[in-house]
C-alpha cells in the first residue's frame, strides 16, 4: 500500500492481510472510500498522513499481543 498526505510524496508500506480485518484499518479504509470512492488501479493508494498511519499500526500491533 502506498500513503501519501496532500501534496507531499508517496511512500509504501508492507500491510499485513489480517490488519484488514481490523476495526481500526477498516475505519480508515472505509473513511478512505467515503471520500475518494474505490476505484483504484494498482497498488492501492491511502491519501493519509503518514504519523497517522503509523499510530494506526502501533495501536494494532500492541492490541494484538
Amino acid at each position: 500500500m502506498k500513503f501519501s498526505e496532500a501534496g507531499g510524496e508517496q511512500q509504501r508500506f508492507v500491510v499485513l492481510v489480517i490488519w484488514f480485518n481490523h476495526s481500526l484499518f477498516v475505519q480508515l479504509l472505509k473513511e478512505v472510500e467515503d471520500e475518494y470512492g474505490l476505484e483504484q488501479i494498482g497498488t492501492i493508494t491511502i491519501p493519509c498522513n503518514v504519523h497517522h498511519f503509523h499510530t494506526i499500526i502501533s495501536h494494532i500491533v500492541s492490541l494484538s499481543f
